[in-house]
């Protein structure tokens, strides 16, 4: 009988207690558990710290369930945002330093050239497999040089992807077109046939991957306030 007594006076004290603790915290369980939420206050559910993280999806304040959709569309919408920010800052660094390196070929396949005894006799006589060393053909030379060396800057200029996209299009192009075209121009040594072969390499890299490259398109921005 003593240990029923004692069991009956645990059970009972439990019960006061639980009693005094739910009547101070205001909140009224059947309430929660039976009544429309609509109608319920936000202050009579959250009365208790981690009370409405507890509840059931169907159960928590309205209020809450906007403020983490919101959050949640905000969430993505920024690692979107990143992740393509990402992409176009890896692509420009790409296409200006692939566009360094074939500037530096084209620089040292000129240097090497002068090197070469047969290929400096040449230049000193003005002709060099049958095309003359004009000051005309030697402007037309500088200014077609500036594409390669342009485009070591240009990819951290422009800042349009679309737009940059066609420069490396067209730049890439055009250099590996008229590279290509030097080979058969007369024979070529085979050191020049070397540097034609990496500068040939990273301009035809340049044209391939802006042409696979999708750029962002300009979007309506998202508008959380309005949810």
């Amino acid at each position: 009988m003593t240990t029923i007594k004692k069991m009956l006076f645990v059970l009972s004290l439990t019960h006061a207690l639980t009693t005094v603790f739910a009547q101070k915290m205001e909140v009224n369980f059947d309430q929660i558990l039976n009544a429309d939420l609509a109608g319920l206050k936000f202050s009579d559910i959250t009365a208790t710290r981690g009370l409405s993280t507890a509840l059931p999806i169907r159960m928590q304040p309205q209020n809450n369930l906007a403020f983490d959709v919101v959050s949640h569309k905000k969430l993505n919408l920024n690692l979107h945002m990143n992740n393509k920010n990402t992409s176009g800052m890896h692509k420009r660094k790409l296409y200006s330093g692939l566009w360094t390196y074939a500037s530096l070929n084209y620089l040292y396949a000129d240097l090497v050239g002068l090197m070469d005894a047969n290929v400096h006799a040449q230049y000193e006589a003005g002709i060099v497999d049958g095309t003359v060393i004009s000051p005309e053909f030697l402007t037309v030379a500088a200014g077609f040089m500036q594409i390669p060396i342009a485009n070591v800057f240009l990819p951290h200029f422009i800042k349009n992807e679309n737009t940059l996209r066609w420069v490396q299009i067209v730049s890439g192009s055009i250099m590996t077109l008229v590279q290509t075209a030097t080979l058969f121009v007369g024979k070529p040594t085979p050191y020049y046939a070397v540097f034609s072969a990496f500068e040939i390499a990273a301009t035809a890299y340049i044209t391939i991957d802006a042409i696979k490259w999708k750029t962002k398109k300009s979007k309506p921005q998202f508008d959380a306030s309005r949810l």
